[in-house]
């Protein structure tokens, strides 16, 4: 999925390519990390051919056993879903993969979600203050609940468990760098961007300034009557 594309048609610029799971920030953040996950469509049409994902006659590509390979995704009926379906069938068209888009209701989404019956979809999540808040997506004892990957793995049980006995600072960063490998090598998630919210301020307002994690701050704002 080309997430650059994404950012200029969707978000229009108003975003920034996430490369881990805990956003700027939060604690924990490390502006430095990179991800080992690239776009390369390349890549991955060699990766198709060496293991056997041939193409048929219409360039659609088929399993070792001959059958057509269709890559299932969920989507929900909201207009910015209709947009990344679009971009879904881009990329998936430069690999000759079928695409086959389920469409329903977020709520009903959820459900499924939280009963690991959705193959693959689109998911956003709210900010918090803290690492451990996003990092327990991807914790096994949260399968049923938010880990929608629904994710068992044991070494990334025990990093999970390490990282909430740990104080912000140099050996935290690198338990959430092996949090962040674990979740690219294992191809659990494919992050997509940070939005970056744009506001205005009227010259009458004094002393405006927005929270970086609170949406709601308007509940805190006083107004002067004539």
């Amino acid at each position: 999925f080309d997430v650059d594309e994404e950012i200029r048609v969707i978000r229009k610029g108003q975003a920034v390519k996430a490369q881990q799971m805990v956003s700027p920030v939060i604690a924990g953040h490390d502006p430095h990390y990179k991800s080992l996950v690239k776009f390369s469509p390349l890549s991955a049409n060699a990766l198709l051919d060496e293991f056997g994902y041939k193409k048929d006659a219409k360039g659609y590509r088929t399993m070792p056993d001959g059958t057509p390979l269709v890559f299932t995704i969920y989507s929900s009926t909201s207009s910015i879903d209709r947009e990344r379906d679009e971009l879904w069938k881009k990329s998936m068209d430069r690999l000759g993969i079928r695409l086959k888009v389920k469409k329903d209701k977020f709520p009903e989404m959820l459900k499924q979600g939280k009963q690991c019956a959705i193959p693959s979809w689109a998911l956003g999540w709210t900010r918090s203050s803290e690492a451990e808040f996003v990092m327990k997506l991807l914790y096994s004892k949260t399968i049923g609940q938010n880990n929608y990957a629904c994710f068992e793995n044991a070494e990334y049980d025990a990093n999970f468990e390490k990282l909430k006995r740990l104080p912000d600072g140099p050996e935290r960063t690198k338990v959430l760098h092996n949090l962040y490998r674990l979740m690219e090598v294992n191809g659990v998630l494919g992050l997509s961007s940070t939005g970056i919210a744009t506001r205005l301020s009227h010259q009458r307002v004094e002393g405006y300034r927005k929270h970086p994690l609170i949406l709601g701050d308007w509940i805190y704002y006083d107004i002067q009557k004539p």
